[in-house]
């Protein structure tokens, strides 16, 4: 299978250049979307964090406080590491077996905290969705409800761009122009289905 990672940054596009994939024919994988159905209640996953943290990163409902967890990873990079080493094993395995059983011509896997191409050994490119900060902040500043200040802590969470650009293939820079940036999917679109079919 023809696989693409899609990494970025957060509030860089990365959803909006999956959709216009997913528009074309591709079929997205995404790692948030594995990560939300690893911890629904009474997966695993979900009964390690609830025996980490207590019953109190939890909602009435007896859902995770996901706001709450979020915020407790922007706050204390013990918590971050830990997470991510319950996590990311399992997420990383998830995807490495819904690639193998898609049925389209490629497939995009959408990886915010991508470090290293060692960890997806399956992919055959990687697409880097680049962005200002300033673009990322206002982004997730109106998307997430969050103050300047909230936002900023995230973005320092995230993986350093300079690591990004050293591992991407190829790259699509968010502009904001909506016309521009389908353009530019459409351009790569051809490429992978090229590259897919390719002996």
């Amino acid at each position: 299978m023809y696989s693409v990672g899609l990494i970025g940054g957060v509030a860089s596009g990365k959803t909006t250049v999956s959709q216009a994939f997913a528009d074309l024919g591709a079929e997205i994988i995404c790692a948030d979307v594995i990560a939300k159905q690893l911890t629904a209640r009474d997966q695993p996953a979900y009964q390690a964090i609830v025996q980490h943290f207590g019953q109190k990163i939890l909602l009435s409902t007896l859902e995770l406080d996901r706001r709450l967890l979020r915020e407790k990873m922007i706050s204390d990079t013990c918590v971050r590491a830990w997470l991510e080493d319950l996590l990311h094993p399992l997420i990383r395995q998830s995807m490495e077996n819904a690639q193998q059983n898609s049925t389209s011509a490629y497939v995009i896997l959408e990886i915010p905290l991508f470090k290293n191409t060692q960890d997806y050994p399956y992919l055959k490119r990687v697409l880097w969705i680049n962005s200002t900060p300033e673009q990322q902040l206002q982004r997730l500043i109106a998307r997430d409800q969050v103050s300047r200040a909230q936002a900023e802590k995230l973005i320092a969470c995230q993986i350093d761009p300079l690591v990004l650009s050293q591992v991407a293939d190829d790259q699509i820079f968010n502009s904001g122009n909506m016309h521009a940036l389908l353009e530019k999917v459409r351009v790569l679109h051809q490429q992978y289905l090229s590259w897919s079919t390719a002996p």
